[in-house]
């Protein structure tokens, strides 16, 4: 039996005379498939891991490297997915210029969090820990521009994020995936065929 590709269920249609399969489609998981999180389970993406690696390892075929696509939204793997650190070096040389570059480009800054604890039952915080409450972040990720950095009023409580920092938390943390249990591999293909076919 021929193991089904993801294209192989699009349907054809003519482009410039050719006979293509219509890509252009979006097929999206069943919401109950979406808001099931017992079908899920976290996938950390190693060095030099590819889709169709993780696939032909978890799925049985290299084929099934869509399934990862679509359940982590990756429309498109070469930006979506990470990078190796030879891609990521390359990729840092030609958007910097150069690693030592990007080292030293302040993209922005970034504020501290500010750190507090409410109690189990929401009606009492407090600016120092205390036991039994809960820790409460704000403004994790509150930016400012160089420029605005040199006007503000508190600059202590910001610190500077540079550039090849920044790529590389982009970068790993398009490592964090999940994968869904390969024990629904083949009602998601049926399903995938009925919905471009139907």
């Amino acid at each position: 039996m021929t193991t089904p590709s993801y294209f192989g269920n699009f349907p054809n249609t003519v482009y410039n005379g050719t006979t293509i399969p219509n890509i252009f489609m979006r097929v999206k998981f069943l919401e109950t498939l979406r808001l099931a999180s017992s079908v899920y389970y976290p996938y950390v993406i190693e060095e030099g891991e590819t889709a169709d690696g993780i696939a032909s390892w978890y799925y049985g075929s290299p084929v099934y490297d869509w399934v990862i696509y679509l359940a982590n939204n990756i429309i498109d793997p070469y930006s979506q997915w990470p990078k190796t650190s030879a891609q990521f070096s390359d990729y840092i040389i030609k958007t910097y210029g150069s690693i030592q570059a990007a080292q030293s480009e302040i993209l922005f800054y970034r504020r501290e969090p500010d750190i507090g604890y409410l109690s189990p039952d929401g009606s009492q915080f407090s600016s120092s820990p205390q036991q039994g409450y809960n820790v409460v972040v704000n403004n994790t990720d509150l930016r400012i521009t160089p420029s605005s950095y040199a006007t503000i009023q508190d600059p202590a409580n910001y610190f500077p994020v540079y550039a090849y920092d920044y790529e590389n938390e982009l970068n790993e943390n398009k490592r964090n995936i999940s994968l869904i249990d390969k024990s629904l591999l083949q009602r998601i293909v049926s399903e995938l065929s009925g919905l471009l076919n139907a």
